[in-house]
C-alpha cells in the first residue's frame, strides 16, 4: 500500500521469476521504479509501460515479473492494470469478478502497452490481490488449492477486517497444504472500500 500525493493509495503485488539473490535484486528495482513513478501522479497503465521499458533494457537475468498496480480513491474508484499477474479477485456486492486488464508481464518486450480499467467500488467490496503460490499450492495429493478455494473463502469471511481476512487465506492454504514443502511464496494482500476511510491489510505471505 503506497499514500500517493493525490490523497490516493497505491495498491500493488507482484512476482519474479526465477529465485535467489537475481530474483531479490529484480524485485527490489521495480520497487524504486514503482516509488519514482508514483510521484509522478501518471496512470497505472502508463506506469507499468514505463517501469517495463526499463526493465526490458537492464542486463540482470532472469529480469522477468508480474505486477498488478491500482489506484484507490477515496471516492471509490480504483483504477487498475495488470501485468501478467493472476487477476486479483474482487468480492463486490454484485459478485464477484477477476480483474485482468492489462498486458504482458514485465521485461519481456520493451514497448509493450498495457490496458487500464476503471471500477466503481461500493461500501465494503473488497480486493483480494494474490501470488500463484496461493492457487497452486499442493497437498499430499498433489492437487493445487485453486482459485475456487480462494474465492469461496473470501466469500465466507468477507465480513472480517481485511488484516484477519488476509491471516485467514494464509491460514486456509497452511491447513489444505498439511505440511507439504511448497515452491513457491504464499502472498496476499486485501483492500476494502469504506466511505469513510479505506481498510487495507499490508501485503502477507509465508513460505509453506
Amino acid at each position: 500500500m503506497h499514500g500517493l500525493p493525490s490523497g490516493d493509495c497505491g495498491i500493488t503485488l507482484g512476482d519474479t521469476s526465477g529465485k535467489g539473490p537475481s530474483a531479490a535484486i529484480v524485485a527490489a528495482m521495480i520497487q524504486g521504479m514503482l516509488a519514482v513513478e508514483l510521484e509522478g501522479g501518471c496512470s497505472p497503465s502508463a506506469i507499468l509501460s514505463r517501469v517495463n521499458r526499463r526493465l526490458s533494457r537492464r542486463g540482470i537475468e532472469p529480469r522477468f515479473a508480474t505486477l498488478v498496480f491500482g489506484v484507490l480513491s477515496p471516492h471509490g474508484t480504483f483504477v487498475y492494470s495488470n501485468a501478467g499477474h493472476n487477476p486479483p479477485v474482487l468480492l463486490a456486492a454484485d459478485g464477484v469478478r477477476r480483474l485482468g486488464a492489462g498486458g504482458p508481464i514485465l521485461g519481456a518486450f520493451g514497448e509493450s502497452t498495457y490496458e487500464q480499467e476503471l471500477v466503481s467500488l461500493s461500501e465494503g467490496d473488497t480486493i483480494i490481490l494474490f501470488s500463484d503460490g496461493v492457487t497452486e499450492a499442493l497437498n499430499g495429493r498433489e492437487e493445487e488449492y485453486g482459485e475456487d478455494r480462494l474465492v469461496a473463502y473470501g466469500i465466507a469471511h468477507k465480513s472480517l477486517p481485511a488484516v484477519d481476512l488476509v491471516r485467514g487465506i494464509l491460514q486456509s492454504v497452511t491447513d489444505f497444504s498439511a505440511g507439504v514443502p511448497q515452491a513457491d511464496d504464499v502472498s496476499v494482500t486485501v483492500a476494502r472500500y469504506r466511505a469513510a476511510g479505506g481498510e487495507f491489510a499490508p501485503s502477507a505471505g509465508a513460505k509453506l
